[in-house]
């Protein structure tokens, strides 16, 4: 079972170490941890204790990003498997580090100390890890670098690339699509209508859950499996409302504040038309007309038992009337006979013929 670590905005305001270790503990059942990291840095020392704190949790940790920024580069580079997704610009940034001070000269002597050994500490840090000599670490540091996807990898800040998919636009066809949608809305009816009579309980449809690229469940429960995720539509991630933003396999990016979808972005890769063969007319019965056959059964079912629900309680009344000395008699003076089906130049109709 996978966790979930998210840190996001700068750290030590936004995301310190305690809201992660209230995320592990969260996830106590989980085996693994993948740590998505969305941040912009912040304080050196709130950012090494979250380092050293994902270094103790003696479980695999696998890091992502696409915008891990000063300090939460160094988290970054806790995950034994780092990933950044193909393509991505500027998604790590290292540089040296600096701070405002005021106090008097001792006091300043003595925040430089502090700054010298940092600075000293993050060339070693950065030189161990990515196999990179001091010199060139430092460099890069002094010249505040960012790298996209490949330099992180080529230089031993990433172990991975995700690949990105290429978006896919494929003709539908409309007409079958509204069919299916049609007969979706009339078997819910349906099956409605018999649960109410017979008195089963209804069956209520599983919700969407959607996987992104780091195979994080996504779940909208006011959606269907058929439906398809829009703007103000509500989303959990973890028990949680979805926060941030999560890219779909297909390139897709969703963003969420709060739980609700505020924005979709489509796959910015160039598209690949690919149209899908147009199906030819078949002698076999399609499946919807196999369904459309079914329910037409399911309908009769349902009118026989209206029928005879009908003459239950009219027979009821009867014998009420009888009771109270009521001179009320039935209008129907024939039993309802058997519902016919027809069929009238292919399209399928209902009659209910009674008998004179």
């Amino acid at each position: 079972m996978k966790g979930i670590i998210y840190i996001t905005g700068e750290i030590g305001v936004d995301t310190t170490l305690n809201d992660v270790v209230q995320q592990v503990k969260s996830q106590s059942l989980a085996t693994e941890y993948l740590v998505k990291i969305d941040s912009i840095g912040g304080y050196v020392d709130s950012g090494n204790d979250i380092y050293n704190y994902l270094l103790t949790l003696g479980k695999p940790v696998s890091t992502f990003t696409t915008k891990a920024y000063s300090i939460a580069s160094k988290i970054f580079m806790a995950g034994s498997t780092r990933i950044i997704p193909e393509g991505a610009k500027d998604a790590i940034m290292i540089h040296l580090p600096w701070m405002e001070v005021q106090g008097t000269h001792q006091v300043i002597s003595d925040y430089l100390k502090d700054l010298k050994a940092i600075e000293d500490d993050l060339v070693d840090f950065y030189s161990k890890v990515t196999e990179i000599d001091e010199k060139t670490i430092h460099s890069l540091l002094s010249n505040e670098t960012y790298l996209d996807a490949t330099q992180a990898f080529d230089w031993g800040f990433a172990t991975q690339l995700q690949p990105a998919q290429l978006a896919v636009a494929k003709l539908k066809n409309n007409i079958e699509e509204k069919e299916e949608s049609l007969m979706d809305k009339l078997n819910q009816k349906i099956d409605s209508i018999m649960n109410m009579l017979t008195g089963k309980k209804p069956v209520f449809k599983a919700e969407l859950i959607l996987q992104d690229g780091t195979s994080v469940s996504i779940v909208f429960p006011d959606l269907t499996e058929s439906d398809t995720p829009a703007v103000d539509d509500m989303a959990m991630v973890d028990g949680q409302p979805a926060e941030g933003e999560y890219t779909m396999p297909d390139g897709t990016i969703f963003k969420f504040e709060m739980g609700v979808l505020t924005e979709i972005v489509p796959p910015v890769q160039e598209e690949q038309l690919q149209e899908e063969p147009v199906q030819e007319d078949s002698a076999e019965p399609t499946a919807i007309e196999s369904e459309v056959e079914n329910n037409e059964s399911r309908l009769v079912e349902l009118i026989e038992v209206l029928a005879k629900k009908n003459e239950e309680l009219e027979a009821k009344y009867l014998a009420l009337a009888k009771q109270v000395g009521s001179d009320f008699t039935s209008q129907k003076t024939e039993p309802v006979s058997s519902i016919q089906k027809e069929n009238i130049e292919g399209v399928r109709t209902f009659s209910i013929k009674r008998k004179k």
